[in-house]
C-alpha cells in the first residue's frame, strides 16, 4: 500500500462529498493547480479558477456549494472549509511519506507504524493513522482515523483520541494523575479513576504532558492547539478551539471555555475558570476567574489596561526613590541649619 492513499480515504477522513475516481492514489500535495499532477491533492483558489480546465490533480478540494466541474482532475472533494482541509492534507501526507517506508508496518485499514513502536494488542487504531518510530500505545487506547503520532509519543491506557489529531514527539497523553493528600507525616499520592479524551483535530506539541483525571476525564475540545512543553493537570476541561502556546501550565480542575488563548509561559492556578474568548498574555499568572472576552496580563493577571498602568507606575520607582532621597537630604540640611 505504501505511502499513497486512495481519494476515497480523504472523504472518510475529512467528510464532504466526493465525485470522480475514488480509487485514484494520492501521495502528496501541490501548492497550486499549475503544479498538480495525478498523484497530488490541491486546492481551488479564487485566483486560479480560470485554469481549472488545465488542472490535472488527482484530488481537487473545493468549498461546498461552489463546486466547479472536475475538468482534468481525477476526483473532486467538496468540504465546508477547504483551506483547513488542504492544510491538514499537506501535513498528513508529509508524515505518511516519512513513515511508510520499506521497514514500516501497514495494517489492512491503512494505519502505518514506523519501526520500534510498542502497540498493545488491545489498542484500537483508526484507519490511515500514522505512528512514527518509537511510540508507545498502551492497552484500551482508542485512536481516531487519520491521526499522526510523532516519534516517541506515549499514549497511556484508556485514552480516547478523536480523528485527525496530531501528537508531538515525546508527548505523554494520559500520564498518571498527580493528586496528593497529606498522610502520616508526609504526602501520599492518590490514584484517580479518570482518563483523557481528545476531540477531533486536536494538536499536541512536543514534550507536552496531559494527566489522567482524578474524579473525571481530563478533556480537550475539538480543534484545540496545545504548544510544546505544556502541562495539563488532572480534571482540566478545555473547550473547542482553545490555544495554549508552549511552556504553559494548568493546575488541576482548570476550565477553559471555547476559544480561550493562553499566550506562552502562562501559569493557571487550580480551579480557575477562564471565560469564552478570553486572552491571557505571555508570562502571566492567573489566580482568579477571568470573564469572557477579557484580556489580562501580569503576575497576578489583571485587566490589560490596569496591568499596564501598574507596570508604568513600577517603572517610576527608581526616580521616586531618587526624589525622596533628595528631599530627605534637604530636610537634614534644614534641621542642621536650624540647630546652629
Amino acid at each position: 500500500m505504501g505511502h499513497s492513499i486512495p481519494a476515497a480515504a480523504f472523504q472518510l477522513l475529512l467528510g464532504g462529498r466526493l465525485d470522480g475516481d475514488k480509487s485514484q492514489p494520492i501521495s502528496g500535495a501541490a501548492g497550486t493547480m499549475a503544479t498538480a499532477t495525478p498523484q497530488l491533492v490541491t486546492l481551488v483558489s479564487h485566483g486560479e479558477r480560470q485554469h481549472l480546465n488545465r488542472c490535472r490533480a488527482g484530488l481537487l478540494i473545493v468549498r461546498a456549494g461552489e463546486e466547479p466541474t472536475r475538468h482534468g482532475a481525477a476526483s473532486l472533494l467538496s468540504v465546508a472549509d477547504p483551506e483547513r482541509a488542504f492544510d491538514w492534507c499537506r501535513r498528513y501526507l508529509r508524515a505518511r511519506r516519512e513513515v511508510c517506508q520499506e521497514n514500516a508496518t501497514v495494517l489492512q485499514n491503512g494505519a502505518c507504524f514506523g519501526p520500534g513502536c510498542a502497540v498493545s494488542s488491545q489498542a484500537a487504531i483508526g484507519a490511515w493513522t500514522v505512528v512514527y518510530p518509537g511510540s508507545l500505545l498502551a492497552a484500551d487506547v482508542e485512536i481516531g482515523p487519520g491521526c499522526v503520532l510523532r516519534s516517541r509519543a506515549v499514549i497511556e491506557s484508556s485514552v480516547r483520541i478523536g480523528g485527525r489529531c496530531e501528537i508531538g514527539a515525546g508527548a505523554v497523553i494520559g500520564s498518571e494523575c498527580e493528586h496528593y493528600e497529606p498522610g502520616d507525616g508526609n504526602w501520599r499520592r492518590v490514584p484517580g479513576t479518570g482518563s483523557v479524551t481528545l476531540g477531533d483535530d486536536v494538536s499536541i506539541g512536543p514534550l507536552t504532558v496531559v494527566e489522567k483525571g482524578f474524579r473525571q476525564n481530563t478533556r480537550i475540545g475539538a480543534g484545540s492547539i496545545i504548544g510544546g512543553q505544556a502541562y495539563i493537570s488532572h480534571d482540566c476541561a478545555l473547550g473547542t478551539g482553545c490555544l495554549m502556546i508552549g511552556q504553559t501550565g494548568l493546575a488541576s480542575e482548570v476550565v477553559l471555555d471555547d476559544e480561550v488563548a493562553l499566550m506562552g509561559r502562562v501559569a493557571v492556578n487550580s480551579g480557575v475558570h477562564i471565560g469564552y474568548g478570553a486572552l491571557v498574555f505571555a508570562g502571566s499568572g492567573v489566580f482568579g476567574d477571568v470573564p469572557p472576552r477579557a484580556h489580562v496580563l501580569g503576575y497576578p493577571a489583571r485587566p490589560k489596561r490596569q496591568a499596564l498602568k501598574a507596570m508604568a507606575a513600577l517603572g517610576q520607582v527608581d526616580s521616586l526613590k531618587t526624589r525622596i532621597a533628595r528631599i530627605e537630604a534637604q530636610l537634614r540640611d534644614q534641621h542642621l541649619t536650624a540647630a546652629h
